[in-house]
C-alpha cells in the first residue's frame, strides 16, 4: 500500500524543529536501518516553519512496515530531550466500514516489544498488519499489546489457540478479543482495546501533546498531536509484570472510550497531512516536468 503515490512511505510524529531531513537520516542509519530513499520533513505552507511531521521513504512497503515495528517507541538518537519514534505506515489503517480484527495480548514481560509481538505473531500468522505493545509514562512496558490481522478468520484462530503459548517473553501469553463489550468481565475490568480505526507500529507516547500537526502525542513541547489527552491507564514501571487486567474490582481499568477517540482524532488528522504530502509531490513533479 501506498501513501501519495509513492511506495514504502512511513509516516512519522512529534518532530521537534531542530530535527530536519540530515538529523533524521543520521537517527535511522544509527538505529540500523537500510533502505532509505528520502526523508521529507513538512513545512507550514503559510510560515515556512516545521509542522512537526513528515515522511521517511524506504525502498519498499515491508522494509518500511519492519523499520516502523523495530523503531516505534525507541528514543531517537541524538534528541535532546529524549524524543520517542512516534511511526505509521498506511497498511495499518482501517478502510471505511472494515471490521477491526485486532487482539489484546497480554502478560507480556518487559523485554517484549512492538518488533517482537509483531515477529512472533507473523511467524504464525501470514495476514498480521502491525503489533505494538502499550508503554507507561516512563517507556516501560504496561504488559500488554495489540495485534491486527488482516483476516477475521486468523483472528479468530489466534483468540482459540494462543492463549498459554509460550516463546514470546518468559511468560506464557494471554489472547483476548480487543473490544469494549469485553468492559464488566473479569471482575469488572475489560482487557484493552475498544473499535480502534487507525494504530500502527506505535508504543504509548506519554507527554500532553501540543497544538501542532504532528498527529501522535509526544515527548516535549511543540510536538503536535492531535488534541486528545495522553494515553489512559498509565502505570508505574514497577507495576508491568502481567499486562492482564487485574482480578479485583476495586481497580477501575483504563478508560478506553479515550482510547478509542484518540484513534477516530489521529485518523482525520493523518488523512489532511496525507493530503498536502500528496499535493506536495504533485507540486514537485510539476516543477520538474517544466523545461
Amino acid at each position: 500500500m501506498t501513501v501519495g503515490g509513492r511506495v514504502g512511505a512511513l509516516w512519522i510524529g512529534g518532530l521537534e524543529p531542530y530535527m530536519d531531513e540530515g538529523f533524521l537520516q543520521t537517527s535511522v542509519t544509527m538505529m540500523g536501518e537500510q533502505g532509505v530513499v528520502s526523508i521529507k520533513v513538512m513545512t507550514n505552507k503559510f510560515t515556512g516553519e516545521p509542522a512537526g511531521y513528515g515522511f521517511i521513504n524506504f525502498d519498499s512497503d515491508q522494509t518500511a512496515i519492519i523499520a516502523m515495528h523495530r523503531m516505534g517507541g525507541k528514543i531517537i538518537p541524538n534528541s535532546n530531550p529524549p524524543v520517542r519514534f512516534k511511526l505509521n505506515h498506511n497498511s495499518t489503517r482501517l478502510a471505511p466500514g472494515e471490521i477491526d480484527t485486532s487482539i489484546w495480548v497480554g502478560d507480556l514481560t518487559p523485554e517484549v516489544d512492538d518488533f517482537a509481538l509483531y515477529r512472533y505473531f507473523t511467524q504464525r500468522y501470514a495476514t498480521v498488519r502491525c503489533a505494538k505493545v502499550v508503554l507507561d509514562e516512563s517507556g516501560f512496558s504496561k504488559g500488554y499489546g495489540f495485534v491486527r490481522f488482516g483476516s477475521e478468520q486468523e483472528q479468530q484462530h489466534a483468540l482459540g489457540c494462543m492463549t498459554g503459548e509460550m516463546g514470546l517473553g518468559s511468560k506464557p501469553i494471554k489472547v483476548s478479543m480487543a473490544n469494549q463489550k469485553n468492559r464488566g468481565e473479569n471482575g469488572g475490568v475489560s482487557p484493552p482495546g475498544g473499535g480502534m480505526s487507525s494504530w500502527g507500529g506505535v508504543s504509548a507516547w506519554p507527554a500532553q501533546p501540543s497544538s501542532g500537526a504532528s498527529g501522535w502525542p509526544g515527548a516535549g513541547a511543540g510536538n503536535g498531536g492531535p488534541g486528545a489527552a495522553s494515553w489512559p491507564g498509565v502505570s508505574s514501571p514497577g507495576s508491568a509484570g502481567s499486562g492482564a487486567p487485574p482480578a479485583a474490582a476495586t481497580s477501575p481499568g483504563p478508560d478506553y472510550n479515550a482510547y478509542h477517540q484518540y484513534y477516530q482524532q489521529y485518523a482525520a488528522q493523518q488523512q489532511q497531512q496525507l493530503a498536502a504530502w500528496s499535493a506536495w509531490q504533485a507540486a514537485q513533479q510539476q516543477l520538474n516536468s517544466q523545461p
